[in-house]
């Protein structure tokens, strides 16, 4: 194991040392030989005592006599009036605490409050000399085993019949010292952190963050740098035009800071192609600017609490227009696009940038080493791709510019044009009109500007009238078709409130009853019908019989609404 690692086989001596020259030597605390004693001591310095090697194995001992010791508690109860020899025992055999074992872990500081010379001579030997650690060591030794030799006096034979044998309390307390010495080792090495971050922040006046340290990196690349990193916050202008729109990279903070990236031209005299369709390839003539950034991670919150994330950021001026596509860039030349917005008359558009940090060439090759042929082939392979498609792309186009192009307008001749430049993007963003019936089509090309612009002014309003008078027409028949359809609603209403009337209306003072008349009066020639006259409910008795036969022979039908009269007439209240 490590710690059997760490003595020699001759001289059965520690050879445990940091080395003070490894580049992952930090401080004291964080170095490489400090963390392989804690890994194995099961020590972790953020989340305190962890179940590690040493520290799992010396629980388990602990938890099976702590377990052990509650059976026989449960069952030798010490609260009846005659205490239990063997609770008694039981009480002797876990008080540890009652032995005194000299600690040797401890951190031992000096005060700074002497001469020159004092001071000189103490940091030639900043470590305890051998025969101090060796004091130590001995002391920790001789009141070990005069504890052991307490505890073998104080207890029975292995033999007789006790809860627990001289051996076993012997291997309880030896746990238990193990325990006591990591935790000590453990707080020491992290009060000497402590210490020194307290000294660090002392000297600086506050505690850094993520914040502080961009600006401590801005500040120095600004002075160390042949060319300084600029800010990723780009102006959309033509040449001698005022700016359309804005496009940056900040952070999610309230200060929404942009990144700082390094920039330069590249295939300033080629052409970036970006495929739309299968049968649809844009070919970009303008700057190919190559940028690129070097984040730092200091801590994963910024002051604020908020986790650092980034943003790309567009924004367009009132009756301004450009077209933002994003995607991943396929070899130097080709722009694999993911998505494309149009940002217009003052949008503000916000897409969070999701980063994926990518192994060194070093960690990549230190991790696939371990596996077979053909799986570091589809690492490498994947990798590549990774690689291939880990640049990010950012393509903005005018559409001012490619509209004076596409009809066949001078540059620059739709400046002045607010209210063309609009309907024209209505007309081919809204109703996907063709470029044809709006551009120009004069018979020469040799007439002023002013003439191309109104021969392009006239056809836009050509197509707007027609776009009006389908409008229109649109209206009318949507008008129609609803008012059709209160029509057939009303129509259903009242044929419905026909089938439900006439509960309780008076005719010549009998009830009407429109239901099926299962209790009706009927000749022995013909069945009663309910179309035509009104049908009577039929009494009892010879005289209202007779009665009966007179009121439907000259009963007539009603009409509706004297029908709805003579319910209200009859109803009470």
């Amino acid at each position: 194991t490590w710690l059997l690692g760490q003595i020699t086989t001759e001289t059965l001596a520690t050879q445990f040392q940091i080395d003070v020259e490894d580049s992952k030597t930090i401080t004291p605390r964080r170095n490489e030989a400090i963390e392989k004693a804690l890994e194995f001591a099961g020590i972790d310095s953020t989340a305190g005592v962890q179940h590690g090697k040493l520290h799992a194995f010396l629980t388990c001992i602990d938890t099976f006599f702590e377990s052990l010791r509650s059976a026989i508690l449960s069952n030798h109860n010490p609260a009846v009036p005659s205490p239990d020899p063997v609770f008694t025992a039981m009480r002797q055999n876990f008080d540890f605490y009652d032995y005194s074992i000299f600690n040797p872990i401890l951190p031992l500081m000096e005060d700074d409050n002497q001469s020159a010379t004092a001071v000189e001579e103490r940091d030639s030997c900043k470590v305890l000399s051998k025969e101090d650690m060796t004091k130590l060591t001995n002391e920790h030794a001789r009141s070990l085993e005069e504890a052991l030799e307490n505890i073998a006096k104080s207890t029975p034979s292995d033999q007789s019949p006790n809860a627990f044998a001289c051996s076993e309390r012997m291997l309880m307390l030896l746990s238990f010292d193990m325990l006591e010495l990591m935790s000590s080792y453990s707080k020491s090495v992290s009060y000497i952190e402590s210490m020194m971050e307290s000294q660090l922040i002392a000297a600086i006046g506050k505690r850094l963050e993520s914040d502080d340290i961009d600006k401590f990196t801005t500040f120095h690349n600004a002075r160390l740098l042949q060319k300084a990193p600029n800010q990723f916050s780009h102006a959309i202008r033509q040449p001698e035009h005022y700016p359309v729109g804005l496009v940056s990279i900040e952070d999610n903070t309230g200060d929404r800071k942009c990144i700082q990236t390094h920039s330069r031209i590249v295939n300033a005299s080629s052409t970036v192609k970006l495929p739309l369709a299968a049968a649809t390839i844009l070919e970009l003539a303008g700057d190919q600017v190559l940028h690129g950034w070097m984040n730092q991670r200091f801590g994963t919150k910024t002051a604020s609490g908020r986790i650092e994330s980034f943003e790309l950021t567009a924004r367009a001026r009132q009756f301004s227009s450009f077209i933002l596509v994003i995607g991943t860039m396929n070899g130097p030349s080709t722009l694999e696009p993911k998505d494309s917005i149009i940002i217009q008359n003052k949008d503000e558009v916000l897409i969070p940038l999701l980063l994926e940090e990518l192994p060194t060439a070093k960690e990549f090759k230190d991790a696939i080493k371990s596996l077979s042929p053909e799986q570091q082939r589809f690492a490498k392979a994947y990798r590549s791709m990774q690689l291939e498609s880990s640049v990010f792309g950012i393509c903005v186009v005018q559409i001012k510019p490619q509209l004076e192009a596409l009809l066949s307008l001078p540059p620059n001749s739709l400046d002045k044009e607010m209210k063309l430049t609009q309907d024209l993007m209505e007309l081919f963003v809204e109703y996907q009109v063709p470029s044809d019936l709006l551009s120009y089509n004069g018979a020469t090309d040799d007439v002023a500007v002013e003439d191309k612009v109104s021969n392009v002014r006239e056809h836009v309003k050509s197509v707007m009238e027609v776009i009006e008078g389908e409008k229109e027409k649109h209206l009318k028949n949507a008008a129609l078709n609803t008012a059709m359809s209160i029509e057939k609603h009303i129509q259903q209403d009242f044929a419905y409130s026909e089938q439900r009337s006439g509960l309780h209306d008076v005719v010549n003072g009998a009830l009407i009853d429109p239901r099926p008349p299962t209790m009706f009066y009927k000749s022995a020639t013909a069945p009663a019908r309910r179309s035509g006259a009104a049908k009577l409910r039929a009494p009892s008795g010879g005289a209202q019989k007779e009665r009966f036969r007179s009121v439907q022979s000259s009963a007539a039908p009603v009409p509706r609404m004297a029908k709805m009269s003579a319910v209200a007439a009859a109803s009470p209240g």
